[in-house]
């Protein structure tokens, strides 16, 4: 199976490289590193609400996975923390919820972490890892994880970084907002590390 020359085209733009991939690979894990940058947070409001999409296709309308930071909708709103959810089309599978309820409320903080999806042992998993903010603390962890038990696909070769972007939004307070970014990408191919890719994609609010 060829990596997608989708793929191949939109890393070389973005890196200025022209990484080949070859024939037979499979990706079997990428790694989303993602960055927020505030400007006046107002806590009373929940405000900004990010929300965050990834699939294992280039579409949200059958398996995919959702994060949402400062606010949570499990099914109904709750306020700050965060929130991973698999999603089947508009319906809630399965989610997990941030240990700490707490608000974004530093004036230029800056959150960054990891949005982890993976096929493993015939499962689809997503996690997010590696998160650090000033009103958080770290955050994040293999308890942030959900799960589809059979896995839609038998590999991520049609995953988009692109889409990841597009998807990714401000639901509200985008004013309060300076920067919003997916700035890199890792591959893993058959389990391996691959590869990893700055991409620097800016969400628009």
């Amino acid at each position: 199976m060829r990596f997608p020359a989708i793929f191949i085209v939109l890393i070389a733009c973005l890196t200025g490289s022209s990484p080949t991939f070859g024939q037979g690979l499979t990706i079997t894990r990428v790694e989303e590193d993602w960055e927020l940058v505030l400007g006046v947070p107002f806590a009373i409001q929940d405000s900004p609400q990010i929300s965050t999409w990834m699939s294992p296709t280039d579409s949200l309308e059958e398996h995919h996975f959702s994060a949402d930071f400062n606010h949570a909708q499990r099914p109904d709103f709750t306020s700050g923390g965060f929130q991973v959810k698999a999603m089947e089309g508009e319906i809630l599978m399965s989610d997990r919820l941030s240990d700490s309820g707490d608000n974004l409320i530093y004036d230029n903080e800056v959150v960054t972490w990891t949005q982890s999806m993976e096929i493993i042992g015939g499962s689809l998993e997503f996690k997010i890892l590696n998160g650090q903010s000033q009103s958080w603390g770290s955050f994040g962890g293999q308890h942030m994880k959900v799960r589809f038990n059979d896995s839609p696909v038998t590999n991520l070769n049609s995953y988009s970084p692109v889409k990841s972007a597009e998807w990714a939004g401000v639901g509200f307070g985008g004013n309060r907002v300076e920067s919003f970014m997916l700035k890199r990408l890792r591959v893993y191919v058959n389990g391996q590390f691959h590869g990893s890719y700055e991409l620097n994609l800016q969400v628009q609010n």
